[in-house]
């Protein structure tokens, strides 16, 4: 779902509540023209010098304590979450010292300080200060009053960015009722509340749910009067978003070009404009339409950089992606690393988002088939997240099932499937029903019992995997034909020869339909001819690996699937006793990109033995070709 924002309706809605004229000094009508028009250096100015004048004025109590809620305010609406975070502090300290447990005040000000502290990411340390606001209120006020849903609201918002996604659902949901109960039109942004329920819904993968309610909550949007462009746009694109989760990526893809045709013919907003616009481009990335996803990922980036740092960065980490897609290896490299140095800059030391920058970056590198690079990117965002987060945070889950397939392709099986138990174990708690996480937690933990011999078990999985696939898509996708090419793998391995050439048939027409001339492409026709060679369709075999070979040639001479694509097509035609130049020449360049690759090591490790000895029967080949060359007469 689009990154919102879970503000409290109450602290937020206007620049100071109102109060007592003989207790407090308010703020002056200058300051709030200011405010209402935008200037927030000239409302912070005027705040500042009333400050300084009440203060001056010795009156004590609490009678300052507008006018630091009212800079709290202004700091925010500024963007300055660290400045805010320091009004409000003192604002709550006078609040605790001069009023009353219950009055409405300090949980407006402890909504307003968890808000300040969650806008600078400090997710954890926010949550107390939610709960108080929660309690107090439910304290002070009567049952179902808007004020306490949105205080749950907040603190469910919260919860959710933990990655506490069963708790927070039923915060939403209480909310939601209290506001539906109420009434009134949408006094109290009862369309808000059900956007949040919607996003619980999905993240929780209760996606008809969550886009039943996405379409209750755009409606509601499009009948106001007058429409809000921004709002309506932001209603789009959570609508978008829903439609996204479930395969459904063309109707997805006109809701958000429907939502920048919006937000371009108003006043810009680079929030939300970069937010629609990198929703567009990582909806073309899943369509394998890259250059016109680069065009729109682009302005993301631009856009974001405006508000943040790490939100540019985020997006920068998807234009890397395109640019392997593309082919540009080298640059997908260099912006990545800039992405992440950007994160690092950008949020303080421990951060949770850092890991997960890391954890991008190691699939970059694992792509480019630097391995033990990427376990050791991947180990650090595993330090960092551990003592970030809590044990069953979904990124946690994310960094152990990347893990466990960056072991096994390292052929070190035993080590990599306690992490795919362990990542399943915290998916399955945080996503129940289907989800396509569950279903790519599954799917990992099917590969490396598939390459512990245990088939059994992983065949068993990899039929759920496809069932949960076709569950979740309305319409062919990467993801369906990822499923059927790991069962059609499974089968082949274990000899169900008839029924894994129908699977594999199926999945080579949606990946050809979908992501043609693609690496994506390139990895299925290469299952696909495992399956041919067991069959002995040898003319089909060898075509299907000269196109593998075709589309492998754009990664560099020493990366692992060029190595192999190359090699295949020398050994289909030794398999066809085709002792030829070409043939000699094929073993000739795969034996280049190993030479290469094996420099690239620091010495002489396990690790490039172990690779050494995977490429043994490579040079056999080799000489072997060139042996009968030299006996056959010219």
């Amino acid at each position: 779902m689009s990154p919102l924002r879970l503000l409290s309706i109450a602290a937020l809605s206007v620049l100071i509540a109102a109060a007592p004229a003989a207790q407090r000094w308010a703020p002056g009508a200058d300051s709030i023209a200011a405010f209402r028009a935008g200037d927030m250096p000239k409302a912070r100015a005027g705040l500042e010098a009333e400050l300084a004048r009440c203060e001056a004025a010795g009156a004590g109590g609490d009678s300052c304590l507008d006018l630091l809620t009212a800079l709290g305010r202004v700091a925010e609406v500024a963007g300055d979450d660290a400045l805010a975070e320091r009004w409000t502090r003192r604002a709550l300290a006078v609040a605790e010292t001069h009023l009353i447990e219950t009055h409405p005040d300090r949980s407006m000000i402890l909504l307003s300080l968890g808000h300040a502290i969650s806008g600078q990411e400090r997710w954890a340390e926010a949550e107390p200060f939610y709960r108080r606001a929660v309690a107090l209120r439910e304290a002070a006020l009567p049952p179902g009053d808007p004020m306490i849903a949105w205080a749950r609201i907040n603190l469910g918002g919260i919860l959710h960015r933990l990655g506490r996604i069963r708790e927070a659902a039923p915060l939403f949901e209480s909310a939601l009722a209290m506001l539906r109960a109420k009434g009134e039109g949408d006094r109290w942004n009862l369309t808000g509340a059900i956007n949040f329920v919607a996003i619980a819904y999905s993240d929780a993968g209760r996606a008809g749910e969550a886009e039943a309610l996405c379409r209750e909550a755009l409606a509601r949007r499009e009948a106001e009067t007058p429409v809000n462009p921004a709002k309506l746009a932001l209603a789009i694109i959570n609508m978008a978003a829903t439609v996204d989760l479930q395969g459904r990526l063309i109707e997805a893809e006109a809701l958000l070009r429907r939502a920048v045709a919006l937000i371009e013919a108003v006043p810009n907003d680079p929030s939300l404009s970069g937010t629609a616009y990198l929703n567009l481009g990582i909806n073309l990335m899943k369509q394998s339409r890259y250059r016109e996803a680069e065009t729109w990922v682009r302005r993301a980036v631009e856009q974001l950089g405006q508000v943040s740092r790490t939100d540019a960065a985020k997006a920068q980490s998807q234009l890397a992606i395109i640019y392997y897609q593309t082919d540009r290896f080298a640059e997908a490299e260099a912006l990545a690393r800039e992405s992440v140095a950007s994160v690092e800059a950008g949020l303080p030391a421990g951060h949770p988002d850092v890991a997960e920058a890391y954890l991008d970056f190691a699939g970059l590198l694992d792509a480019l088939g630097r391995y033990q690079d990427a376990e050791r990117w991947l180990r650090d965002a595993q330090a960092l997240a551990t003592r970030a987060l809590p044990p069953d945070h979904p990124l946690l889950a994310a960094i152990y099932s990347s893990l466990a397939l960056q072991l096994s392709r390292q052929e070190r099986l035993t080590d990599a499937e306690p992490y795919t138990r362990t990542a399943l174990a915290i998916y399955e708690r945080v996503y129940p029903g289907d989800h396509a996480i569950v279903a790519d937690a599954l799917a990992v933990r099917a590969s490396i019992l598939h390459q512990l011999g245990r088939s059994n078990e992983a065949e068993t999985i990899y039929r759920a995997v496809l069932a949960m696939r076709e569950r979740l898509a309305s319409a062919d996708n990467t993801q369906l034909s990822q499923a059927l090419q790991e069962l059609g793998t499974l089968l082949t391995d274990t000899g169900k020869l008839d029924e894994a050439e129908k699977v594999f048939r199926r999945a080579v027409a949606i990946s050809e339909r979908i992501a043609p001339a693609s690496q994506e492409l390139a990895d299925t026709y290469g299952r696909f001819a495992e399956l041919l060679w067991r069959r002995a369709l040898l003319d089909e075999e060898e075509s299907v690996r000269r196109k593998i070979h075709a589309i492998r040639l754009a990664h560099s001479v020493d990366h692992p699937d060029r190595i192999m694509a190359t090699w295949s097509v020398a050994y289909i035609l030794v398999r066809r006793g085709r002792y030829t130049a070409e043939t000699r020449g094929y073993y000739a360049m795969a034996a280049d990109g190993i030479a290469r690759r094996l420099r690239s090591h620091r010495s002489f490790t396990p690790e490039a033995q172990a690779e050494l000895r995977r490429y043994r029967p490579l040079y056999l080949g080799r000489v072997y070709t060139a042996w009968v060359l030299a006996q056959t007469p010219p």
